[in-house]
């Protein structure tokens, strides 16, 4: 992807905050612009709520000769955004045309806007390759998670921390990486119809009490209630 746009900025501390909009057709020299971001989690019922989306808010310096009308799109997952926090990055994931906002003010004014992390699409998303081709075989959990999650169009590791181990594993080794599952169970019982990314991500951890998320560019699988002795 191309950059388009850019933003960089010094917190009241010295820290540099740095984002950046992607557009696949577009081919002239990035353009950097004034604004800042905000970051937060969506907010859910309970703590062990198995998947909880990051969120991202632009905010943008608007004028007469730069409105970011063509950051209006139909189509999902058009443009991708990274923000980075002292070089690391803290959050990839899609502009969201649906949350954009303006506020005038003279001839400049403010224009705003969130970015998601891909997880709230999971719903739309059947459990299929990229090609619409089905997943078939058996696979271990840990692999269908990364297949689900590549729906999203964001590329990042899986970091696990489950506490839940089986008679004869090792507790150096994931519990995800060593059950595995027949994939033919994510089809329905109509025998053709697949299921979302959403439903099969929640068949593989729920039973384990575990929690979906996004953190410092790395989707976190993690159990809330785990105890520990320091």
């Amino acid at each position: 992807m191309a950059l388009k746009y850019y933003i960089e900025y010094n917190d009241t501390v010295n820290v540099l905050h740095r984002f950046e909009l992607y557009d696949d057709n577009y081919t002239d020299p990035s353009i950097e612009v004034q604004g800042y971001v905000t970051m937060d989690y969506g907010q859910v019922d309970e703590n062990l709520e198995a998947i909880r989306g990051q969120g991202l808010r632009v905010n943008l310096e608007a004028n007469a000769n730069l409105t970011y009308d063509d950051l209006f799109s139909e189509q999902q997952k058009t443009f991708k955004v990274i923000y980075y926090r002292a070089g690391d990055i803290l959050f990839q994931g899609w502009l969201n045309s649906e949350g954009f906002f303006e506020d005038y003010v003279n001839d400049r004014w403010i224009v705003s806007f969130d970015c998601i992390d891909g997880l709230g699409y999971l719903d739309n998303l059947a459990f299929v390759y990229s090609d619409g081709t089905n997943i078939t075989g058996v696979r271990s959990q840990l692999e269908v998670l990364s297949l689900a999650l590549r729906r999203t169009g964001i590329e990042q590791d899986i970091n696990v921390d489950i506490d839940v181990y089986y008679t004869g594993l090792a507790d150096t080794e994931s519990v995800l990486e060593n059950v595995n599952v027949n994939t033919r169970r994510y089809i329905k019982d109509d025998d053709f119809t697949v299921m979302n990314c959403e439903e099969v991500i929640r068949d593989i951890i729920e039973p384990y009490g575990a929690v979906l998320t996004s953190y410092n560019g790395q989707w976190a699988i993690y159990k809330p209630n785990q105890l520990f002795s320091n």
